[in-house]
């Protein structure tokens, strides 16, 4: 009996320190604080300031003259003489076409213009002696000078020969190669000076004029820039597009070259007197332009507002909010109105 009252006891006082070790879990519990919940964003007053609006665009480099040279006959290419980089001359021979086809005729028109010219040169002869008339002279030239017509006309249709000093650029065919009439064979470019073009929507096109100042740099590799200047505005839009076309020159060729893809951005007028905020501070909201403001308390809440002039970093606001405000500029998705904020100052 003695050993079952130990017993009893012993059980007694497990159970009191487990009691009280719940107590003092669930005491502890009840004063763990709450996380802060409120979102660090960058807040800011708008600067007043100036900002030149950025029009941005695209387009490809070409060679400030350039000819793009295509098939005349639908023939198979029989041999290529250049290579792309390579620089040629007027009149140098870039392709040639298969010369036996009876589409292309050109033996039948060399050995008539040879037979032209021999008959030529032997009344030639004879003239001088008295032995033909003048008449019969002339006539004889004047079959040999169509014969040479004719001759240069196949010519010229079985090989494609440069029309300027410049550069192969481009080369669509290798020898083997059936090419249809019309196709695009090879372009020539003077790349020593070089141009793109671009399609101004009508709101832009108001806006811009020639010789106004562009920025260029390469698609692949935006840190390679140069500038350039427009040096043509198209007076009419195009009836397809909708757009009109305006032709840039670039001040320098250095990293650049024909072919490669670049962004054209032009640089309007400055907007004077304006207020200024980052382009990260825009939010929208029921499909509008806004921006959130502080209030006092760190409560946000937003604000339409006007927009105007931007570049890649700024954008200016024309009306909804004053200089005397602070507003969010990081973070805008995550907010909506009433949420309270932990702000860091950037001005």
């Amino acid at each position: 009996m003695k050993h079952v009252s130990l017993l009893s006891i012993a059980i007694i006082l497990a159970g009191v320190v487990l009691f009280s070790g719940c107590g003092k879990g669930s005491s502890s519990e009840t004063v763990v604080p709450q996380k802060n919940t409120e979102l660090s964003v960058d807040v800011q007053k708008p600067e007043s300031g100036s900002l030149t609006e950025v029009l941005s665009y695209s387009g490809s480099l070409s060679g400030e003259e350039e000819s793009i040279l295509r098939s005349k006959v639908s023939e198979t290419v029989s041999d290529v003489t250049v290579a792309i980089g390579q620089q040629v001359k007027k009149g140098t021979v870039l392709v040639k076409f298969d010369l036996t086809t009876s589409s292309v005729q050109y033996d039948q028109a060399r050995s008539n213009y040879e037979l032209a010219q021999k008959t030529f040169e032997r009344n030639a002869n004879l003239l001088k002696v008295g032995a033909i008339s003048q008449q019969l002279f002339d006539q004889t030239k004047t079959q040999m000078d169509v014969a040479l017509a004719n001759f240069d006309n196949v010519r010229n249709m079985v090989q494609i020969e440069s029309p300027i000093d410049g550069t192969v650029t481009s080369l669509n065919v290798s020898a083997g190669d059936f090419v249809p009439a019309g196709t695009p064979v090879v372009t020539v470019s003077r790349i020593s000076s070089l141009k793109t073009s671009i399609s101004l929507n009508s709101t832009d096109a108001s806006k811009v004029k020639v010789g106004s100042p562009v920025l260029i740099s390469l698609t692949d590799n935006p840190a390679i820039k140069t500038e350039g200047r427009i040096t043509e505005i198209a007076r009419s839009a195009d009836p397809a597009t909708r757009t009109f076309e305006a032709k840039i020159r670039l001040s320098s060729t250095t990293n650049f070259s024909s072919g490669l893809y670049v962004n054209v951005e032009i640089l309007n007028n400055t907007n004077e007197k304006a207020l200024l905020v980052p382009v990260t501070a825009l939010a929208v909201k029921l499909g509008k332009t806004a921006l959130f403001v502080m209030q006092p308390d760190s409560i946000v809440s937003s604000v339409f507002v006007t927009t105007g002039y931007r570049n890649n970093d700024k954008v200016t606001i024309l009306s909804g909010v004053t200089d005397k405000d602070v507003v969010v500029t990081s973070g805008t998705l995550l907010l909506k109105d009433g949420d309270k904020v932990n702000p860091v100052v950037k001005n």
